[in-house]
């Protein structure tokens, strides 16, 4: 791999995971069991600290990366951590444990 090519992956990476609405779509998610919210009670957390748009402007790009789905069961909204999502939850407690040493 070249420079150019490595700086690439750590730019990019820092990026995506700098937007508040990532930041705060992965604290309220990991803070549910199972990794999943009725999207009402998502909504409600969110609010606590944040705003809707800070979501509604990653939403699509979580959802495409593959790191969060929304469901419907019994006519309740849900949103929840993939099981990409979640290994990439783990890898950051990971990097981040590393980083403490």
């Amino acid at each position: 791999m070249t420079i150019e090519k490595g700086m690439e992956i750590i730019n990019n990476t820092i990026i995506f995971l700098k937007q508040k609405g990532v930041r705060d779509t992965f604290y309220i998610l990991t803070q549910c069991e199972n990794y999943k919210a009725e999207l009402k009670a998502f909504y409600k957390e969110l609010r606590n600290f944040s705003y809707y748009n800070s979501f509604y402007r990653v939403k699509d790009a979580l959802i495409k990366k593959g790191l969060i789905a929304l469901r419907t069961y019994n006519r309740k909204k849900f949103i929840s951590l993939t099981e990409t999502g979640i290994k990439i939850y783990e890898k950051l407690i990971e990097l981040d444990e590393l980083i403490r040493r």
